[in-house]
């Protein structure tokens, strides 16, 4: 009897856990963003391993991205000369991402995990405001090169750690050196693509991780329907800005209770 309740349970659970997928994608792909880092909060509701639930952000991120990276490549709108150096370094830096998350309490996991997310939240609002500044070009100094190893690195650090965040620091990093938008959207897609799967192999490798099946091919699955039907959902001109909006204060709610959650248990 408890054992089948327990199935009925987890059944349940995983069926709210894939609504919550297939909405978050839909609005996500309207928008133009990932949607991991609104799927991952779901996962850590249900007291699903922290470990475990950043490696299905960092798939479920990959499994997007590659995918607008080669209609991308096809359009010549990456730049590699920037984003193959930040994409080694952050190759280097993910295992130390990955053996921090054996070495940090849960708590300050988490309390990471929502500043992290108040940050992406600011960051879309960010790019909502400065939409329609004024592109320039960026020339190929040491400097910008330096500063693309330290972006690298703390990709790595952030997609190792946290699964997610990695995509935020490259696509500020490319907007301040200036690189034109459709460029930027592709090296960023670019970007994390790689970034996530080195950062895949070190968590599989060093954290021990047992996937559930299920949970990935049927969220695979789902982010690829959920995308469809937001570039559906575009071509009936529904304003992808207001839907950045949306997203935006879903993520801020989102990172401000798990904070505020964090801080109650202290006391």
């Amino acid at each position: 009897m408890y054992r089948r309740l327990l199935i009925v349970n987890s059944f349940e659970i995983y069926l709210i856990i894939f609504f919550y997928f297939f909405v978050f994608t839909i609005l996500s792909s309207m928008a133009g963003i990932g949607a991991s880092f609104l799927i991952i909060p779901v996962f850590l509701y249900y007291n699903f391993n922290f470990a475990l639930v950043s490696a299905y952000g960092l798939i479920f991120n990959l499994s997007n991205t590659s995918t607008a990276s080669i209609r991308h490549f096809k359009q010549r709108s990456i730049d590699f000369k920037i984003s193959v150096p930040i994409i080694l370094v952050s190759a280097i830096a993910s295992p130390i991402g990955a053996l921090m998350i054996n070495l940090i309490d849960s708590k300050i996991l988490l309390l990471i995990f929502s500043i992290t997310m108040i940050m992406i939240g600011f960051n879309i609002l960010y790019r909502i405001k400065n939409s329609n500044l004024k592109e320039m070009e960026y020339n190929n100094s040491i400097l910008i090169y330096f500063m693309a190893i330290m972006v690298g690195f703390l990709i790595g650090l952030f997609f190792g750690l946290l699964g997610i965040g990695g995509g935020f620091i490259a696509l500020l990093f490319l907007m301040y050196i200036g690189l034109e938008i459709k460029t930027t959207a592709g090296t960023t897609s670019f970007i994390i693509a790689f970034s996530a799967f080195f950062a895949l192999i070190s968590k599989i490798m060093i954290n021990n991780l047992e996937f559930d099946i299920v949970i990935i091919s049927t969220g695979i699955v789902i982010s690829i329907f959920g995308a469809y039907i937001g570039s559906y959902g575009l071509h009936f001109k529904l304003n992808p800005v207001q839907i950045k909006f949306l997203i935006s204060i879903l993520v801020l709610f989102i990172g401000f209770k798990m904070l505020f959650s964090i801080f109650a248990s202290l006391f």
